[in-house]
């Protein structure tokens, strides 16, 4: 799995630098066709390692923020 650095806002506005592993989906053929957001494994922000929600946001258990991937 790959792993980028990315930018994530929380429900604040608050940019945040954090680190995405991104599923082997993202290396395909077919990888275009899919936003950063669906290839988003999970997040690493501020040690903490975050799963993403049906609807692709990724809510803190450490600090109950939610952060919402961004795409450059």
């Amino acid at each position: 799995m790959r792993t980028i650095q990315i930018q994530v806002k929380d429900q604040f506005d608050v940019y945040h630098m954090a680190k995405a592993v991104l599923k082997e989906l993202a290396d395909g053929d077919d990888s275009e066709q899919y936003s950063l957001e669906q290839k988003v494994d999970f997040i690493e922000i501020y040690g903490e390692r975050i799963l993403p929600s049906i609807e692709l946001l990724f809510q803190s258990e450490a600090n109950c923020k939610i952060y919402k991937v961004i795409e450059n």
